[in-house]
């Protein structure tokens, strides 16, 4: 549960008394006069005056301390701050893509970040513009602790060889992108966009990962820390894939379908077939039907 309140600078300064006469544990947050965990929540007090309130003892916190303001909607801001704590989220682009790299990003997000990222739009990618994805990620890179792994189509053909496994060549890179995360921060949770089983997932992680939560979930983009990590790859395959067709002067196009055969003729007419290795996922189905 999530309960968001705005205080004035008398009710700031009361709230703060209050709470340093309980039995909760401080800590320093971007922005916020204080963090503070204990009771069964989690507790942010920003300097703009905003109060934030996540766990399962938030009506028996806000009852306590918040009364005045228990009237207050308790989920306005349930974008979903589902957890209480600080994440790390995981999320790719381009796997599904014949032309270009994959990309993997890792974000960390927590109930800290929720006061200085309130006006950028977190959320699958593939449900944003362009133009949004290009806005949210600056502001994502400026504020949260993330990290990018781009895997180029030369380098992605060694590993697939090498594992001959899809899902575990995307293990490996989300365990990389994540571990980078982790050594940054203090999360103990990691939350993935499931696109696999648990066992061979965490095959690939790293140190750090094996030691932290894990949370497998479909369509986890919803979850702040995945859908900035949506966010940063989708911007980050992008222009990777604009920048290897400038590289071979042609404008290469996304997805495996029909127009992606007919670029990559051409490029087998220009450059010869060796060519592909080097601007293509090669075990594609279109690598056979191009060469044929």
């Amino acid at each position: 549960m999530t309960f968001v309140a705005k205080l004035s600078t008398s009710e700031m300064d009361s709230f703060e008394r209050a709470i340093h006469q309980g039995d909760f544990e401080f800590r320093q947050v971007d922005y916020a006069r204080f963090g503070a965990k204990g009771e069964g929540v989690s507790v942010t007090l920003y300097n703009s005056g905003k109060c934030v309130v996540q766990g399962k003892g938030t009506d028996q916190f806000v009852d306590r301390y918040l009364n005045g303001h228990a009237g207050q909607a308790k989920s306005k801001e349930t974008t979903v701050l589902e957890f209480a704590h600080l994440v790390v989220g995981s999320d790719e682009s381009g796997k599904g893509d014949y032309f270009g790299p994959l990309v993997v990003a890792a974000v960390a997000y927590g109930p800290e970040y929720a006061e200085i990222m309130e006006d950028v739009k977190l959320g699958d990618s593939k449900k944003l513009t362009r133009a949004q994805i290009a806005k949210a990620s600056v502001a994502i890179k400026e504020k949260l602790p993330h990290e990018i792994v781009v895997i180029g189509p030369e380098k992605y053909n060694q590993l697939y060889e090498k594992f001959n496994n899809l899902n575990s060549l995307l293990a490996w890179a989300h365990g990389a992108a994540l571990e980078r995360v982790l050594e940054k921060t203090q999360a103990a949770t990691i939350v993935v966009d499931k696109f696999c089983e648990e066992a061979p997932f965490r095959r690939g992680l790293k140190d750090l990962g094996r030691a932290a939560e894990l949370v497998l979930r479909p369509r986890a983009e919803s979850i702040p820390a995945v859908g900035a990590a949506s966010i940063l790859a989708s911007e980050a395959f992008h222009k990777s894939l604009f920048f290897l067709g400038r590289e071979f002067d042609l404008t290469l196009p996304k997805g495996a379908g029909s127009n992606v055969d007919a670029t990559a003729r051409r490029l087998i007419k220009v450059r010869g077939e060796e060519v592909l290795n080097k601007v293509a996922k090669v075990h594609f189905a279109n690598t056979r039907k191009v060469l044929r």
